[in-house]
C-alpha cells in the first residue's frame, strides 16, 4: 500500500517525512515534491550516502512524479533544510522487504 508523508519546515532544521519502516522492510520512494520560500539548500534521504541534494532559489519547486528510489533497510526518509526560509516537502512511497 502507498504512502504519503508530508513535512514542513520553517528553520533549518531536519524532519521526518517517512517514519522508518520495521527491521526488514525499506521505502521504494515513487513520488517526491519540494518547494522553498527562500533560496535553500535541501537535503533528502535515508542516509549519508543514500540522499538527494537540491540547491534551490526563492520560490523554486521540484516535483518528480515518478521515481523509484530505493531507502535503506528499516531507514526514516528525512528532508534537512539549510537556511530558515518555509520548505514543504511531500512524498510518496512503498514499503517493500529489504533484500
Amino acid at each position: 500500500m502507498q504512502t504519503h508523508g508530508v513535512q514542513h519546515l520553517t528553520t533549518a532544521t531536519t524532519g521526518t517525512l517517512l517514519a522508518a519502516p520495521q527491521a526488514g522492510w525499506r521505502w521504494r520512494v515513487v513520488g517526491l515534491h519540494i518547494s522553498a520560500g527562500g533560496a535553500a539548500t535541501v537535503t533528502v534521504g535515508f542516509s549519508g550516502t543514500n540522499q538527494r541534494v537540491y540547491d534551490l532559489a526563492a520560490n523554486q519547486t521540484i516535483d518528480i512524479g515518478v521515481m523509484d528510489w530505493e531507502g535503506d533497510a528499516a531507514a526514516a526518509l528525512t528532508v534537512t533544510s539549510s537556511a530558515a526560509v518555509i520548505v514543504d516537502a511531500s512524498a510518496d512511497a512503498v514499503p517493500e522487504v529489504s533484500q
